[in-house]
């Protein structure tokens, strides 16, 4: 269920220049925007300029996931996230 709902997040239609690169979307199961954005960079530096990196952050949850109770609480940000 949730991969098709990401895959039609990204799969979703584009109105820019940058609709024709293939389009990769970084979630960050943690709700920390500075290391969102540190981790998109990272990756927008890495990927062949064909690719187009967005990254998302969980609305809710932890600001680091140390305990498997924040990584379950994690995954039901990251559910969250999906396009319904």
């Amino acid at each position: 269920m949730l991969s098709s709902k990401l895959s039609r997040l990204a799969a979703s239609p584009l109105k820019s220049r940058r609709d024709l690169m293939q389009r990769i979307v970084l979630v960050n199961p943690n709700t920390s925007e500075s290391l969102a954005a540190l981790m998109a960079e990272i990756a927008r530096e890495n990927a062949p300029a064909c690719f187009r990196i967005d990254g998302l952050t969980a609305r809710f949850g932890a600001p680091l996931l140390t305990n498997e109770a924040e990584v379950g609480e994690a995954a039901r940000a990251v559910r969250a996230l999906a396009p319904d």
